[in-house]
């Protein structure tokens, strides 16, 4: 699912084709999840890092997607990107 927002987030516009993608997927155990409502939260994430990526001036633009146990019943999805955050204010 990770992948495919991705896949889908890079399609809707944003450019990614200057961003180092690193993925990192531990293998989970099987949940029961709305797979569109997580998807759609997912592409609203990436899309937004990849925004932040793209106004970035940094020559090394890295997106880390993650997903790891918690414990039997909880799992955690990462994203993190090296672009430019949100202003403070």
């Amino acid at each position: 699912m990770i992948n495919q927002a991705l896949n889908i987030a890079t399609l809707a516009g944003e450019d990614a084709t200057e961003i180092h993608i690193e993925r990192s997927y531990s293998k989970i155990s099987e949940v029961h999840i709305d797979r569109h409502k997580l998807t759609s939260v997912l592409i609203n994430i990436i899309s937004n890092a990849v925004e932040a990526l793209n106004l970035s001036e940094l020559k090394e633009k890295r997106l880390e997607l993650a997903i790891y146990p918690m414990n039997d019943a909880r799992f955690v999805i990462e994203i993190m990107d090296t672009g430019v955050g949100i202003a403070p204010e």
